[in-house]
């Protein structure tokens, strides 16, 4: 290897020499003919051996149609349809149709292979995953053999037959025959009354609907609302819209067997209602069993504190909070571990206007101002750190917006009640706005509650991506009790839902578990210095 890579440098550099540099030396030219000739003589010779493997085979198979049709579908095809010399159509070799069951994935080739022989025919029926191959009328006829096998005495045996072969349903059931495309009516020969219940099990052929709407006399119900119970056991796809056809030409002894079967369908939905209801009592059992373990810390932590007396004060604030959230991904808050429990913790307090905490709602994370006033949350938000650019792009928009951010809270200021959207309407146009109409109805009023505290927080999925708040909108409030250690709250997250997210925070400790070197800036999550669209995450 090392020789004939050194003859190729040297070759290389005598046509550098030469200064040939648009066409291969003669050399090199000689030795890529050679090195081509050897690959072609190379592919032929494992083609021929592919052949000779597969041909020993195939012989072995001893007359298998699936195992023949799976390993070589030209030599299949040959042996059973075609003259092996001339490569015509040849019908002597197979004087009835074929019946394989071949993978789904191999079901296209072998139609595209049919295709190309003249009078070879493929019919492939989904529901019995059937395959018949051959000439002209003898698939017919081996369509009928199938369709007879079909008789074994199942309860499902006329769905069956239905989402199979529907024109030798057709005329078993109803004597109705289908030529050239078109339903023959059997005019007075109808058979005697019987009616037919079937399960829409597949998609059936859109004419096999014309058919059966179409032909006078045949009286045809479609039933929807079946339970996914009934669906699952009649082996019905929930999205089919309907999950049985009743038909007979007796109307009366049709609307009977609606009845049944409407009955049979109620029963069990009122079933898997019970079941569901059921479940749901369990499931909510054993959570209050787990929440009592995730609880014991707090009802320790009351049975040792000293009832404090007064309204609610930024400094009773700080502390460790397990948290139960009835929102979105509530089933987080019942833990096996009680170590893994939601919580929210708050840091001492570090400003005049609110403290900072981190949580963790199961879906999400992020961090949460608290303030007494919709005003402390704004200033307190003003006052986390920001990158260079964003401090001199703020100086820039304050002078550019014909608003001054005294607008935003003059309600605030003077005492008015005002609504929180205050707060996500950083620039003072909403508020401007607000001044000059009335609240509308549905707006969040100011609370009685003493010992209301408002928030608001940007967060991020778990493990995921930021949730960019850019209009401010993700506020929200917490109402402690007169103990001040427990509260009630609502956090509003328009991009997932338009519902307020409900939670209760219950203290357990008087400090916070989370470091405060742990717990990211505000900016992190802002969107600002990501861009919106991907970065630090």
């Amino acid at each position: 290897m090392s020789s004939a890579r050194a003859t190729l440098l040297s070759w290389m550099d005598q046509s550098i020499a030469r200064k040939e540099f648009d066409a291969l030396s003669p050399e090199i030219q000689s030795q890529s003919d050679s090195l081509r000739q050897e690959l072609a003589q190379a592919q032929a010779a494992y083609t021929k051996d592919l052949e000779a493997w597969k041909a020993k085979q195939f012989r072995g198979l001893l007359g298998d149609l699936q195992q023949e049709a799976g390993l070589d579908l030209d030599r299949f095809l040959v042996k059973y349809f075609l003259d092996a010399s001339t490569g015509r159509p040849n019908r002597t070799n197979s004087t009835e149709a074929l019946v394989i069951n071949p993978p789904w994935e191999d079901v296209r080739g072998l139609r595209s292979a049919a295709r190309e022989i003249p009078g070879l025919e493929v019919r492939h029926h989904k529901a019995t995953h059937t395959v018949i191959i051959g000439w002209d009328a003898e698939v017919d006829r081996a369509v009928g053999r199938e369709f007879a096998k079909l008789s074994d005495g199942r309860r499902d045996l006329a769905s069956l037959e239905l989402t199979s072969m529907f024109t030798l349903f057709l005329k078993k059931y109803f004597d109705i025959r289908v030529e050239d495309g078109s339903a023959v009516d059997p005019s007075e020969k109808k058979p005697p009354a019987q009616v037919v219940v079937v399960t829409r099990r597949f998609r059936m052929d859109h004419a096999l609907d014309g058919f059966i709407k179409d032909m006078p006399g045949l009286s045809v119900r479609y039933l929807k609302g079946a339970c996914w119970r009934t669906l699952e056991r009649l082996g019905v796809h929930a999205g089919l819209g309907y999950s049985h056809i009743i038909l007979g030409w007796d109307a009366g002894a049709v609307d009977i067997e609606v009845a049944r079967v409407e009955a049979e369908i109620r029963r069990e939905k009122e079933e898997e209602e019970a079941a569901e209801r059921a479940e749901e009592a369990e499931e909510a059992a054993e959570q209050n069993k787990r929440w009592e373990r995730i609880s014991e810390p707090h009802r320790q932590y009351v049975a040792r504190k000293t009832p404090g007396f007064g309204p609610l004060r930024l400094e009773d604030l700080p502390g460790s909070y397990i948290m139960r959230w009835d929102g979105e991904g509530g089933e987080y808050s019942y833990p096996y571990d009680p170590r893994d429990a939601l919580r929210l913790d708050i840091l001492e307090k570090t400003s005049a206007h609110g403290v900072k905490a981190a949580f963790k709602t199961g879906l999400w994370e992020g961090i949460m101002l608290l303030g007494m006033s919709r005003r402390s949350v704004e200033l307190l938000r003003e006052e986390q750190p920001k990158d260079g650019d964003d401090e001199e792009e703020d100086e820039d928009e304050d002078k550019e917006n014909p608003f001054s951010r005294s607008d935003l809270h003059g309600a605030a200021m003077t005492g008015q009640k005002r609504q929180l959207g205050s707060v996500s309407d950083p620039w003072g146009v909403k508020a401007t706005m607000a001044k000059r109409q009335k609240t509308e109805p549905g707006s969040t009023p100011a609370s009685s509650n003493p010992n209301r505290v408002y928030l608001q927080f940007v967060c991020k999925e778990v493990n995921g991506y930021p949730d960019v708040d850019g209009n401010n909108e993700h506020i929200g409030w917490l109402d402690f009790d007169a103990s001040k250690l427990s509260a009630a709250g609502s956090m509003s997250m328009p991009a997932y839902t338009e519902e307020p997210q409900l939670f209760t925070i219950y203290k357990v400790a008087d400090k916070a578990v989370a470091d405060v070197k742990d717990i990211r800036e505000w900016r992190e999550f802002d969107g600002r210095s990501w861009g919106g669209l991907g970065g630090r995450w």
